[in-house]
């Protein structure tokens, strides 16, 4: 948190208590002061352990206020202060006058740490990276070591600052302003391609982040009992100090070549919002209303790094590409109760995008695209244009909630989607849902609520005739679809009850079952199912002790099929046979053109037990144990050979205990304090005899380097901590 923030936090939490004095402030809180040790001993990499939290031995501060007054009150809170994930809130409010809030909110996300975290570049995370790629053979780069690579810590700060202040004294008119600053540094994993083809090897890169993020917004609205209505604008300023980076490409002969990133872009929002209540038959009517635009300049490189280590001119229509993007909304909704025991809802909202961005066309011939629509089957090459993305959605439904008696209680609804796009190969979809539901409190102190809903998804797709013949390339293009946007079906079933019959004892459960079939998939996904069963306990008395116990159990399977051809076009004979027909999965299977099926599984476990138990007035004890575990799985079956399974896939196990005691001293000293251990094991074949070269032997210009980040999960902890509290009134 920068200096001036600060200054401005003690200035809210000191002085304006002083300025009332005269008001009869009287305020209650606690200062305190505590530190953390964390034995991570048998831990390669902690920056799993660490991901959103900072774990590292040392000091923090933490304070709590609470101030009130018959005009004024004041609240504060502040944890973690001085440490990476630190979090401080101030708020105040003269009754019937104003209101505001200032904060500050620190998180830090870790990716991987040194030395386990290398790279073959002498400055990992600058914008220009190089490295000494002109060695070849058993020299400095095939030894992965630290030195000679450089060690480094893939991380990005983000702190999130701001303050907000609204005027009420003309109620029920009010006016407020909000601002806040997000700002990101560091720098994160990025896999760049060397070349043109996957044969040519990449490199793994710690792209350069230096973001910043003005955010400031004015409302000023009417809110009675029967009318509610505001206006607020929004300006968002988006800044990236490093829109590109260069790094040296081993592949293009060790030029240095240039990654884009983000651009500098400005928002605009305006949008309004009302509710008129107390209408005919007991109803009201909402509606809001909002428009953006997104706009930027963004000076277009003009070449870039080639085969052979030559840079080649872009050679576009323009220099600069102007970003304009619109967005509109509209939502409206009439509720009402016609009668006792009737419940309904109307709807209707309304979305469209559009871009008004420049339209660029590269006409380097050393930059082409293909035609694949022509109608031959040698394609001609043209040059590549952008596409811009426009959608328009129209959503409208109701639903009728009834109830039939004091116990239960019917609902049905509708829901209708119509999205018409330009710039994909879906340009119109409509979704239509239904669900019926059902709640009851047939058994004493208990609620059963049962929903079942079915959508049903089409889409124009318009590729469908792709291709002249199925010795075309582009004929493929019929069969791919995309799971979001082709049609689906889906059945969706949620069942939960929630128990208090007997004394002291709370129980919940909670089924939830999902299918979707995506219908006449030929390669893509074919269907997927999940279900999940849920259950908390809770039992005792929260006058003296208190326990609960959770489980949690899902099961997620995702089907789709997919086709491998090794050729650029139909032929061959012997083991490069790819068939006459070899871009249609219709087509028999040859050995260098067949279909492949793929099923990923996911077995997911949550299990939780708590207590929390006062000994006597002065101490308390809290306990906790969780344990959650992942069991994924990838099985693969083709028509030509046998492809090996991929056993675990992203499984892991993770144990969690946690003892906490309170004591307070007397009425000005309280101390707490604990002890947490942690445990993560991490299995993913894609990581198994990690290396950081590949293949590791022999050094060429299309070796792939790796840099170890996500590579070393597992982690064992033991965190002891204490704070020590001063508490004042």
């Amino acid at each position: 948190m920068n200096r001036k923030l600060i200054a401005v936090l003690i200035a809210n939490l000191f002085i304006a208590p002083a300025a009332l004095a005269q008001s009869d402030f009287k305020w209650e809180g606690n200062v305190g002061i505590g530190g953390t040790i964390t034995d991570d001993r048998d831990t390669r990499d902690r920056a799993k352990l660490e991901e959103y939290q900072d774990l590292s031995d040392g000091a923090a501060g933490y304070f709590g206020i609470r101030g009130r007054s018959n005009s004024y009150r004041l609240d504060g809170y502040g944890e973690n202060i001085g440490r990476d994930d630190m979090f401080v809130a101030i708020s105040g409010k003269r009754y019937d006058a104003f209101n505001y809030y200032v904060y500050g909110n620190w998180l830090t996300h870790n990716y991987g740490f040194g030395p386990s975290t290398r790279s073959p570049y002498v400055n990992p995370g600058s914008t220009n990276m190089t490295a000494p790629f002109a060695l070849t053979g058993p020299g400095v780069l095939a030894n992965t070591s630290v030195p000679p690579w450089t060690s480094w810590d893939a991380s990005v700060e983000r702190r999130d600052n701001g303050f907000g202040f609204e005027w009420n004294a003309l109620s029920p008119w009010y006016v407020r302003t909000d601002f806040n600053q997000v700002k990101k540094e560091g720098n994160y994993l990025f896999a760049a391609s060397n070349g043109t083809s996957p044969g040519n090897g990449f490199v793994d890169l710690a792209a350069p982040i230096d973001y910043k993020t003005n955010n400031l917004s004015f409302e000023g609205g009417y809110a009675s009992r029967n009318i509610v209505g505001s206006i607020q604008a929004l300006w968002s300023k988006f800044e990236n100090e490093n829109e590109t980076f260069s790094w040296t490409n081993p592949f293009f002969n060790r030029g240095q070549d240039t990654t884009t990133q983000a651009a500098d872009n400005d928002f605009f929002k305006i949008s309004g919002n009302g509710v008129i209540r107390n209408l005919a038959w007991n109803s009201q009517i909402s509606g809001r209303f909002t428009y953006s635009t997104t706009e930027n300049d963004i000076p277009l490189l003009q070449q870039m790094l080639h085969t052979g280590g030559v840079f080649v001119p872009i050679t576009a229509n323009t220099t600069v590409f102007d970003g304009e993007q619109k967005n509109t909304t509209i939502s409206l909704a009439w509720t009402a109760n016609p009668q006792r025991g009737w419940d309904s809802k109307v709807y209707y909202n309304y979305y469209k995008q559009e871009s008004d961005s420049t339209h660029v066309t590269f006409a380097s011939t050393a930059l082409n695209c293909t035609d694949f629509s022509a109608p031959s089957l040698t394609k001609p090459s043209v040059p590549c244009t952008s596409e811009p993305y426009d959608y328009t959605k129209n959503n409208f439904g109701f639903n009728v909630y009834w109830r039939l008696n004091p116990q239960n209680r019917f609902g049905f609804g509708w829901d209708y989607w119509n999205v018409e796009r330009e710039g994909t190969n879906y340009d119109n979809t409509d979704t239509n849902a239904v669900f019926v539901e059902w709640t009851t409190h047939m058994i004493p102190e208990s609620t059963l609520r049962a929903k079942y809903s079915y959508s049903q998804r089409r889409s124009d797709f318009l590729l469908g005739n792709a291709g002249i013949s199925a010795a075309d390339p582009f004929f493929l293009e019929r069969f791919v679809t995309q799971f979001d946007q082709q049609d689906r079906n889906q059945n969706l079933l949620k069942i939960t009850f929630d128990t208090g019959l007997v004394p002291m004892v709370d129980l919940g459960l909670e089924f939830v079952w999902q299918d979707n079939d995506y219908d006449d998939t030929v390669l893509g996904r074919t269907d997927d199912k999940r279900y999940g069963i849920f259950a908390t306990l809770g039992f005792g008395d929260p006058r003296s002790w208190r326990g609960s116990v959770f489980a949690d159990y899902e099961k997620v399977e995702l089907n789709a099929r997919h086709r491998y051809i090794n050729a650029g076009a139909c032929g061959g004979a012997g083991a490069t046979a790819t068939g006459p027909a070899c871009f249609d999965p219709n087509q028999a299977p040859f050995p260098n053109a067949d279909n492949w099926n793929s099923t990923n599984k996911d077995d997911s476990w949550l299990l939780g037990a708590a207590l929390t138990y006062p000994i006597t007035e002065q101490l308390k004890l809290t306990g906790s144990l969780l344990y959650g575990r992942n069991d994924g799985n990838a099985d693969i079956t083709a028509e030509v050979g046998v492809p090996l399974p991929i056993n675990n896939y992203d499984t892991y196990k993770q144990t969690s205990f946690n003892l906490r005691a309170d004591y307070r001293l007397n009425k000005n000293w309280g101390f707490s304090g604990g002890y947490t251990y942690q445990k993560y094991d991490w299995n993913d074949d894609q990581f198994d005899n990690y290396q950081y070269l590949a293949p590791p032997s022999p050094l060429n210009a299309s070796t792939s380097y790796l840099n170890g980040v996500y590579a070393f999960q597992n982690y064992s902890a033991n965190i002891f901590w204490v704070i020590g509290r001063y508490y004042f009134d």
